[in-house]
């Protein structure tokens, strides 16, 4: 592209979830500033239309999902005007493949190769499930490179595609302001425990959840406790009105509840990295995966982790138990109440 070309169009492909599209805010801040006059559409799934039009207002936000007919996702993805810049912000299937169909002038992004894993000790490496698909998208991308995310935070990643490096800001740096303003504290301040952790072997039991409501009751007793989740925990509370049980809501719910909390608890989550990105304080509780990658970055924030002997771990997602037949990581299990407190303590002081 010659040096003196104005970049009029830009498309970016994201196709991850919640939480991830949370990370990419440094990412949009820095190309905003780059480019300030460029018309920027973003293709993204149905939860990235729900989640990017609050991080960024500006955006043009083009959903395309799995259960899109397939002449109608083709057509959508075809009928995307011409982009002076393609940026592939993930290296999912999902988005090389549509990334080939995006016309553009120059595209750059991530593509699969080897990357690296933690583990006890340092680094290993580990190949890509699919070399094939990478070896059709280096031939397009100029440049394409492996994203390596494991030994740095995550939210600083996508910057490398700009050619910047993360300074080790908190996430709350990055909010532009075209985001979604935090919401106003109610009267009666509150904790927001997200109790739901998507994995399974990721997750407190209720025993752990009973422990730590009731810590946070005695140690703040200004304070109520908003749960997400934890129902058995939640039921031991009922005769307590500081004791809120918070259903599932929308993405802009979910907001501006976390941008009013005084505390999130959570594990790497959508709520943990809402938090950071509202500056709020988080504890974030994290087994199997290291702290690092995904720690809360709000003022007194802190990261409870517990090394496990079978670190790394290639858990798989969902309600599938660990490949040690664990029903909880063991780092979780060796977590308990008062560590929660005591954190709490430290971030509210």
């Amino acid at each position: 592209m010659p040096a003196n070309h104005v970049i009029q169009r830009i498309t970016l492909l994201s196709f991850r979830t919640f939480g991830d599209y949370v990370l990419k805010a440094p990412f949009l801040f820095e190309l905003a500033r780059r480019y300030p006059n460029a018309e920027i559409t973003l293709l993204t799934n149905r939860k990235g239309g729900q989640v990017y039009p609050l991080l960024d207002s500006r955006l043009k936000v083009i959903v395309v999902d799995h259960g899109d007919r397939k002449l109608k996702l083709l057509g959508t993805v075809l009928g995307v005007p011409p982009a002076d810049l393609v940026f592939t912000m993930d290296d999912s299937r999902t988005t090389l493949v549509l990334s080939l169909l995006v016309r553009g002038r120059r595209k750059t992004g991530w593509v699969q190769g080897r990357s690296r894993l933690y583990a006890e000790g340092g680094f290993f490496e580990w190949k890509s499930v699919r070399p094939w698909l990478s070896s059709i998208v280096k031939a397009v991308y100029r440049p394409g490179r492996i994203r390596l995310p494991e030994d740095k935070y995550d939210g600083e990643v996508e910057l490398e595609l700009l050619d910047l490096e993360g300074c080790g800001q908190p996430l709350a740096r990055y909010r532009g302001d075209y985001a979604s303003p935090p919401a106003a504290r109610p009267e009666r301040h509150y904790v927001y425990c997200a109790a739901e952790a998507g994995w399974r072997a990721r997750q407190l039991t209720d025993e752990q959840w009973t422990g730590v409501i009731g810590g946070l009751l005695r140690a703040f007793p200004k304070h109520a406790i908003v749960v997400h989740g934890a129902a058995g925990a939640v039921k031991g509370f009922a005769m307590d009105p500081r004791v809120v049980s918070y259903g599932q809501g929308s993405v802009q719910e979910l907001f501006e509840k976390v941008s009013a909390a005084d505390l999130v608890i959570a594990a790497d989550s959508f709520a943990l990295h809402l938090a950071s990105l509202y500056d709020v304080p988080a504890i974030g509780y994290f087994g199997p995966a290291h702290p690092h990658r995904f720690q809360p970055t709000g003022p007194g924030s802190t990261s409870l982790f517990y090394q496990p002997e079978c670190s790394p771990c290639l858990q798989l997602r969902g309600d599938a138990p660990c490949r040690k037949g664990l029903i909880q990581c063991s780092s979780l299990a060796a977590m308990k109440p008062i560590d929660f407190i005591a954190a709490a303590e430290v971030a509210l002081a």
